[in-house]
């Protein structure tokens, strides 16, 4: 465990943490980031792909408290091939899809965050433009944005998305402006899923009865944590009822 800035994370508080939907991906990195480069421990996993063109410096990226990116993460940025309408991170390279995944179906109304981190890394002429649109969906959801040189800035989502309506599927795609004359990038990207924390714990005499079975019968399910808070992460096999002041396990 490492403590986090309070500011860190805007979201998460007291009654609500963030459980990490995918992976933290360091686009065009090389290697795993984390401790102690990232001094939160999180851990940012490179990713590259044959659609992608990267581009990278060794100067320094300035950051702010929200969020601190390490700089070696926004040192990397990924952008298409060609330079067309859009940059892909996933899927058909065809489509313009930058970001894509499928609803958990183990969470029965998800509530998903995300964050994209951004840095321009080359330094273009006066009349030079690096602008483009962001899609969710199919639908504006960033307009004319422009990323700022060797400065992280953070696109993210105060509030949670909308679920699809029609699909179990959650696509992002960039797309260039008219006016632009350099192709969309991204550095990096984190995608939550916000829980509640305020779910009962379970009944310290059932935990006492459960861990007892579990050592009793060399269970090697990932019994691990409460077994029956959250809701969305019971224990495999275990039962429980949530209309008490606790929890209790009512079956195997």
């Amino acid at each position: 465990m490492r403590p986090l800035n309070s500011i860190l994370y805007p979201v998460v508080n007291a009654s609500h943490f963030f459980d990490l939907t995918n992976r933290r991906v360091d686009l065009g990195g090389s290697k795993i980031t984390r401790y102690p480069v990232d001094p939160y421990d999180r851990i940012w996993y490179p990713r590259r792909n044959q659609y992608w063109s990267i581009i990278n410096t060794t100067s320094n990226i300035r950051t702010t408290p929200l969020f601190e990116v390490p700089s070696v993460v926004m040192q990397t940025a990924m952008l298409p091939i060609n330079t067309t309408t859009s940059t892909i991170i996933s899927g058909d390279p065809t489509s313009g899809i930058v970001l894509q995944w499928f609803r958990d179906p183990l969470v029965e109304n998800p509530s998903y965050f995300l964050n994209f981190h951004f840095a321009d890394l080359q330094f273009l002429p006066p009349d030079g433009i690096r602008e483009f649109d962001i899609f969710y969906n199919g639908k504006r959801w960033e307009n004319h944005f422009r990323p700022l040189y060797l400065q992280c800035y953070t696109l993210y989502t105060s509030v949670q998305l909308p679920n699809p309506i029609d699909s179990d599927k959650y696509e992002f795609s960039l797309n260039a402006t008219t006016n632009a004359t350099a192709p969309p990038l991204i550095n990096a990207v984190e995608v939550f899923n916000l829980l509640s924390a305020e779910a009962a714990m379970t009944n310290l005499s059932d935990v006492d009865a459960i861990m007892m079975i579990k050592e009793e019968y060399k269970v090697k399910k990932n019994w691990t944590g409460d077994p029956c808070a959250p809701a969305e992460y019971t224990w495999a096999d275990v039962v429980c009822n949530y209309e008490g002041k606790s929890s209790r396990i009512t079956a195997l």
